[in-house]
């Protein structure tokens, strides 16, 4: 893993903590370049507090699905590129070799092994029908057929198109190489995490192991022309390579878009509290502490509440659609929001699936089966939280592009040039108790700006305030003249605000709105009034600091192209995973967690068999 890290002083660190210069050479330029400026040197405890994003060098393809934070940016290996030309004498080589090129490397420093197995290798590599670049300090007993040197070019060996296989001791940047040149491999480990590498592509299924101690002339030659000519293999690693460049492009590019991004909008939104607390309290040594001390004593009394576990799944599912693909290949959506105002963006999607008779599946097989989750929720508006590769944030499905509006909203925000405030307070809330409605209608006849109020009302002044019970929030928010929302905050207003960048003045009424109002005023950009207590004075001072203050449009600018760049048009997004599921299935991003029994999900049996073993010991 290399750390890039923007310290208090905007200053970057690289930890490289590889052992040795063949896993450090990727990143020498860029140390060097570091050490040049004098950059400051960081303990590591220091270093990871400080650290707004982890560039890591693994993913979910070869490896298995981990939750991660989401300042954990996984790459991929750091070697991969598109191929260069060769050079000449191996340009020829490889091009004169219309019936294949095997590819046989053991790593940076293994360039002579027991004379043994080199000499079972040369054998080997006599015997095929395809010719050979094999990297050693060896003298090649057929220059037209073998190719040795000291040194290749492995990465752009492998991305020619005559290269059928690579032998290869399965270290992590070579098996990178493959993966992205869509190679198949005759794993030989040698040590270290070379065995678990050589393994883990094997059952990916574009691999073979061979032990180069113990396995016989014929062994290595049969497996080497089996994963050469048998289908299957190309098949796996094709498929797996496709997957690989769209998830993660050019590994390096897509690490030093990383690096631009957090140097441009700062990581903050991406950390998670945990990174900076003392070990005591990550691990709640404290809290743990406390309630030991207090179990010895009457100080306090406390009932849990039960929860179902019906109750429990749902509560983690809440604002949440759930895309599936089942084992038919049907797919199903969850909806589980309980009114129309939260489903109406689903409604269409729901019913095209109603018209096909999909399959009904309880929840929890449900959960079982699902390769994706595409979450209503991002880490822009919400704190981070460790996720799995198959869950999906998208922000909110509300939001996109603003539409031309019906041509009395049109006419009405274009003549509108002093500005608009939109005033909305959801579906369901188009009569207010008088005494809100007057003090609501009085603020907006004082200030010197138009508005647009969604409610059953009549106008005191169709010119300057317009009323309607309903309207298209989302285009008349990406109106330009629109320069306050003073909405609820429910979920998708909120979404539709951070996209258009318009301020809010936050008017929660009840559920999760509170939540959501604190949490767009400690973003910064929104102010929080609560309409049963505040005055007709607070309420147009209020309207006014948040329209005219730029720190509060900076503020939603700031984080609405961090949205947009983050998840573009959300229901695209959520198109676009589905789509990609489809094509090339989910486990990939699947934990077998999701699988298991939940005893032992909990390790409940591995507990048993221990507190067993103890007691028959006593």
């Amino acid at each position: 893993m290399g750390n890039l890290v923007r310290t208090s002083e905007s200053k970057t660190v690289i930890i490289i903590p590889y052992p040795n210069l063949s896993h450090t050479k990727y990143h020498t330029n860029i140390a060097r370049s570091l050490a040049e400026r004098e950059m400051e040197f960081l303990p590591l405890d220091l270093l990871i507090t400080r650290a707004e994003v982890f560039v890591v060098e693994s993913d979910h393809i070869l490896d298995y699905p981990k939750p991660t934070l989401p300042n954990v940016k996984m790459i991929g290996g750091t070697a991969p590129c598109p191929a260069k030309a060769l050079p000449p004498e191996f340009q020829s080589f490889m091009d004169s070799a219309k019936e294949g090129v095997v590819i046989v490397s053991f790593g940076t420093y293994v360039l002579s092994l027991p004379k043994h197995i080199s000499d079972k290798i040369l054998q080997v590599l006599l015997q095929l029908p395809m010719k050979s670049v094999f990297r050693s300090n060896l003298t090649s007993p057929d220059p037209k057929k073998i190719l040795t040197a000291a040194w290749t070019p492995q990465n752009d060996l492998l991305g020619h198109p005559h290269t059928k296989v690579f032998v290869s001791h399965c270290g992590k940047n070579g098996q990178y190489e493959a993966l992205y040149h869509a190679v198949p491999i005759v794993a030989t480990p040698l040590f270290a995490d070379q065995r678990y590498n050589a393994e883990r592509v094997r059952v990916k299924g574009f691999a073979e192991v061979l032990d180069l101690n113990t396995c016989t002339t014929e062994q290595m030659r049969s497996t080497i022309l089996t994963v050469a000519n048998e289908p299957r293999y190309k098949q796996a690693v094709v498929k797996r390579s496709r997957l690989f460049r769209e998830l993660y492009g050019i590994p390096m590019e897509t690490a030093a878009y990383w690096l631009d991004h957090v140097m441009e909008y700062g990581g903050d939104y991406m950390r998670s509290a945990g990174q900076q607390m003392p070990l005591y309290q990550y691990l709640l040594l404290d809290v743990f502490l406390f309630i030991f001390v207090c179990s010895g004593t009457d100080c306090w009394t406390y009932q849990p509440r039960k929860m179902s576990p019906a109750t429990l799944i749902l509560t983690c599912l809440m604002a949440m659609g759930n895309l599936v693909r089942t084992s038919e290949s049907k797919t199903v959506i969850i909806i589980p929001y309980p009114n129309l105002s939260h489903t109406k963006y689903h409604t269409n999607i729901a019913r095209s699936l109603a018209e096909r008779e999909m399959e009904f599946l309880p929840l929890d097989l449900l959960i079982t089966r699902a390769e994706v989750f595409v979450v209503e929720s991002d880490h822009i508006l919400d704190y981070p939280k460790p996720t799995l590769p198959n869950v999906k944030m998208i922000g909110g499905t509300a939001p996109c592009p603003a539409k031309a509006l019906p041509p009395e909203f049109q006419s009405f925000m274009d003549s509108a040039k002093e500005g608009v405030v939109i005033v909305s307070f959801g579906t369901y809330v188009l009569s207010l108790p008088k005494h809100i409605s007057d003090k609501i209608l009085q603020v907006l006849l004082q200030l010197p700006m138009k508005s647009v109020f969604r409610s059953n009302l009549t106008s005191p002044d169709p010119k300057k305030i317009l009323t309607a019970a309903w309207t298209p929030q989302n285009d008349l928010l990406g109106h330009p003249h629109t320069k306050v929302f003073v909405s609820h905050c429910g979920k998708n207003g909120q979404y539709e605000a951070l996209y258009h960048a318009v301020p809010i003045v936050a008017t929660p009424l009840f559920a999760d709105q509170r939540y959501n109002a604190e949490r767009v005023r400690v973003k910064g950009f929104a102010e929080v009034l609560d309409l049963n207590t505040c005055t007709t004075e607070q309420m147009r001072s209020t309207i006014l600091t948040v329209a005219n203050e730029p720190r509060y449009k900076q503020a939603v600018v700031k984080r609405s192209r961090l949205f947009r760049e983050l998840y573009g048009i959300p229901m695209e997004t959520a198109a676009y995973w589905l789509d990609h599921v489809m094509e090339y299935g989910g486990d990939y991003m699947r934990s077998a967690g999701q699988q298991m029994p939940l005893y032992q999900y909990l390790l409940l049996d591995v507990f048993l068999f221990i507190f067993t073993g103890l007691h028959v010991d006593e």
